[in-house]
């Protein structure tokens, strides 16, 4: 055995003991080092050192918290050791795989400090060795002014490999921008150096994989330094870059907040692997906070985070945020301003770097680099928003069919446009007007003639969008019309990310015409709170409506259809901001303005009827739901196709409400039905189609059949995460899951799909909507099971809170909250407490939860324990 051998081997043999000594009891750990010391000497000074390193790094806080891993690592070097040709002068880092030293270098050759990462003697013949040795080739292989060069590597006496790197006097990007307050446009620049060094590095086939504030530094003349290519992945020395041993030592080798998807999945990676995490350090750097928190996740719970979870928006990171006036300040601006900064292109181009699949994100970070150069330039950014069929799934129905998005799209133009044109005809002026927009519309379709053209309809329509400024430079009316026709156009597709720039657009050229207040004005106004509410911007959404129903009542007078096409809309972005009180309000008022001025009897009336039976449903009202859903079907069955999804819809919701009522024989045909006849009228990933597909799950598990239940919700996340769907959507879906691992006794996989759900909201809705509700209930309810009673009682406090102000005293969900509550307050014999709220509760939940359910369970065994202590205080 040779040396070095031999000291490897020694110092494993004295990491085994000293692992074991810090298990002990101070005493009987000096008994055994006694002991060591006579039989084993050699063995006892290695012991004594690593014991010492222990309390030293633990004085000094190195540790924090992790004292025992780190310093079975040091080697027991010393300040004033020399490592060949360098001098240590002070420990600057300790940690898993060795430490990093302050030295200094002072031969002739080179005069000055360096950084000496030193490898563990103990682990020198492992595969953390293997990782060491990389990064020494990988940075041989790189020189840039942003990256921290090698300098040298050597191997000690012992054995222990060690790299010699340019010492970095800087502190992490993050940090060093918050110091001194840079604004959003010198942070900008800051990052383009990042990304100049990350291309560098690609240029050499070398991906980071570890790309975080931590691991780039900014020195005090303001310039980048990126550093640690521990894990990177030499691409031209590897055939697969998928996962191997060595970045499975001790889990997978990442920093779970900044790593993509594909890492966390195991998954093959590449460039786009880094552009992933700049686009969150870019995020962090700009909002103060990260896109993803996954720190504690287990490796399931990642992958769940990953598939499952939100799409970041600074919108929805900056509404969140506790600190945001001092975020604000360290930016050196205003809140409100910097909201408006971050809602346009750059927020634009981070979501395409964070897309979860590689494919869809920037392909190189020279594009990115490229798009963040353009939005400095004040030039149009390549990104498009990521849009989704989905956000427009409660008013999509008024323009279902069953044909191509391109073909819709050339149709709604076309319809609009000859609406227009035949309202024109009243004067000759108008009319010439409708015949220039009417040929306009011809003319595309012309182009759609694969004989005379090219391009599919959307495709034609983007001309359009683009082409209509020119073609009516001098005709500003007509130039109206026709954005605001188009801008509609894009927002019934589902593209309000296009739409509205559009209507806005639209609004501005009205209002140069027409002055402040005309009909137009208030369509137009309309029009961009629907596709502001598509979009998810709800607080500016009623905002807009709130606009156009002022003018609306101006223009047309309190009792127009106008206003209750205004009031409609209002409710339903009112229940999305978790008030279905003020929702079911003014939709009753839409509803019976219709009524009042003889429009009772028309689709405009049923989709009201059809939205305020859905909130009924909500809140546990389910026999009047259903006579909204009987009147509604009646209507629409006379001036709709029998097939038509309005039709279908309106008996699957008279199912649901029947299933809750208790009433199982009667729902299920009505179930079946609905579910064949979606499916044939539209795709399956629709969201009409997946939403009754949900329904038809938890009916199932109502009944008792909770494997195919479970199979039924699985399906309705994969379709969802596929469609990419609003994340409350799958979190509704988490919600219902989780209730059934629950009802069947699987308890860590309940709770941790609560508290998926519960992170999916958190990050898109305000702290107390309604939707919290029924997860924080099902959260406490598990908690309750798994015997942790004082950690389930804020839980279910907080869940019976929110109910209480948000739902009727009907609702099941207000039940399900109160006697869970209930039960909790019994098991700490807060009897007179839990009687209160059980009583509120206990027939609503008996009425319409499964008989085998565990909230019923639950709500039974806290009647029983209160009437045994009755019992017992009578007795």
């Amino acid at each position: 055995m040779n040396a070095a051998t031999h000291s490897t081997q020694t110092w494993r043999e004295a990491l085994e003991i000293f692992e074991r000594l810090m298990t002990l009891e101070p005493g009987e750990r000096e008994r055994e080092l006694l002991e060591l010391s006579a039989s084993r000497p050699h063995l006892h000074a290695h012991v004594l050192t690593l014991l010492e390193a222990e309390r030293d790094a633990d004085a000094d806080q190195f540790l924090e918290g992790a004292a025992l891993a780190d310093a079975a690592t040091t080697t027991g070097l010393a300040s004033g050791a020399r490592l060949g040709p360098y001098r240590l002068e002070r420990q600057i880092g300790l940690g898993g795989m060795g430490e990093v030293w302050l030295a200094r270098r002072s031969d002739g050759r080179f005069d000055g400090l360096v950084a000496l990462k030193l490898l563990h003697a103990h682990i020198a013949q492992s595969s953390a060795r293997e990782r060491f040795v990389r990064e020494g080739k990988i940075l041989g292989q790189l020189s840039h002014p942003h990256i921290a060069r090698l300098l040298d590597a050597g191997t000690t006496r012992f054995g222990a490999s060690y790299l010699v790197l340019e010492y970095v006097e800087g502190e992490p990007i993050d940090r060093w921008c918050d110091e001194r307050k840079l604004d959003i446009v010198a942070r900008l620049r800051l990052f383009l150096q990042i990304c100049d060094a990350v291309r560098h590095a690609h240029s050499h086939l070398i991906i980071h994989r570890d790309l975080k504030p931590a691991n780039i530094l900014v020195t005090t003349e303001g310039e980048i330094k990126l550093l640690d290519f521990g894990i990177a992945k030499l691409v031209q020395t590897e055939e697969s870059a998928a996962e191997t041993e060595l970045t499975r030592l001790a889990g997978r080798a990442l920093t779970p907040d900044f790593a993509a998807p594909e890492q966390i999945l195991g998954l093959p990676v590449t460039t786009a692997t880094d552009v992933y995490a700049l686009g969150v350090v870019l995020f962090l750097l700009l909002s103060g906070c990260q896109p993803h928190m996954r720190r504690g996740m287990t490796p399931r719970d990642l992958e769940r985070h990953i598939l499952e979870g939100a799409p970041p928006s600074f919108a929805r990171a900056l509404g969140m945020l506790e600190d945001l006036q001092g975020i604000a300040e360290r930016r050196g601006t205003t809140p409100q301003k910097l909201k408006r900064i971050l809602s346009g292109d750059i927020d634009t181009i981070v979501r395409k770097a964070l897309r979860i699949e590689p494919e869809r994100r920037y392909t190189s970070v020279e594009q990115l680099a490229a798009d963040i150069t353009r939005l400095l330039d004040g030039r149009p950014v390549t990104a498009m928003r990521d849009t989704w069929l989905y956000r427009a799934r409660r008013f999509a129905g008024r323009h279902v069919a069953a044909v191509s998005v391109a073909a819709v799209a050339t149709l709604m133009v076309a319809a609009f446009v000859v609406t227009l044109y035949l309202q024109m005809q009243r004067t000759e002026v108008e009319s010439q007007r409708a015949a220039f927009m009417l040929s306009y519309v011809v003319n595309l379709f012309e182009l759609a003639n694969p004989y005379k053209g090219q391009g599919t309809a959307r495709e034609l329509l983007d001309v359009a969008a683009k082409d209509v400024e020119a073609s009516f430079r001098d005709q500003p009316d007509i130039r109206a019309a026709l954005t605001s026709v188009i801008g509609q156009v894009y927002n019934r597709l589902a593209l309000p990310d296009i739409a509205i720039p559009l209507l806005e657009k639209a609004r501005g050229d009205l209002v140069a015409i027409h002055g402040e207040a005309h009909p137009d004005i208030a369509t137009s106004l309309n029009e961009l709170g629907i596709a502001l509410w598509t979009r998810g911007d709800y607080e500016q959404a009623q905002a807009r409506l709130t606009e156009a129903l002022e003018m609306r009542r101006r223009l047309h007078g309190a009792e127009s259809a106008p206003v209750a096409e205004t009031l409609s809309d209002l409710g339903n972005v009112s229940l999305e901001l978790g008030k279905p009180r003020v929702a079911e309000d003014l939709l009753r008022q839409s509803l019976a303005m219709y009524q009042r001025i003889g429009m009772a009897d028309t689709t405009e009336a049923t989709e009201v009827m059809n939205e305020l039976a859905s909130l009924l449903t909500f809140v546990g009202r389910y026999e009047e739901s259903n006579r909204l859903l009987e009147a509604a079907l009646r209507i629409d069955r006379h001036l709709l196709a029998d097939d038509h999804p309005n039709v279908i819809m309106e008996r699957h919701n008279m199912a649901v409400n029947l299933q809750m009522l208790g009433n199982y024989a009667a729902a299920e045909p009505l179930f079946v039905r609905s579910l064949e006849q979606i499916n044939r009228a539209l795709n399956p990933d629709h969201p009409y189609a997946i939403d009754m597909l949900s329904n038809y799950g938890r009916f199932l598990r109502r009944k008792g059949e909770l494997d195919r239940a479970e199979a039924v919700f699985r399906d309705v996340i994969e379709r969802n995460v596929r469609a990419r769907a609003d994340p409350t959507r799958i979190a509704t879906t988490q919600v219902n899951l989780a209730i059934l691992l629950h009802d069947a006794g699987r308890l860590e996989e309940a709770e941790g799909m609560f508290r998926a759900g519960y992170e999916t909201y958190a990050q898109q809705l305000p702290p107390e909507h309604t939707s919290f509700a029924p997860v924080l209930s099902g959260l406490g309810r598990v908690l309750l099971d798994l015997g942790r009673v004082d950690e389930a009682i804020p839980v279910l406090e907080r869940a019976n809170r929110i109910a209480t102000d948000t739902m009727p005293a009907e609702s099941p969900t207000r039940a399900m909250a109160r006697t869970s509550l209930a039960y909790a307050l019994t098991l700490q014999e807060r009897y007179e407490e839990g009687t209160a709220l059980l009583r509120e509760g206990f027939d609503t939940v008996m009425q319409t939860q499964g008989k085998d359910s565990a909230v019923v369970r639950q709500t039974r065994l806290a009647h029983e324990r209160i009437e045994r202590a009755r019992n017992a205080k009578i007795n």
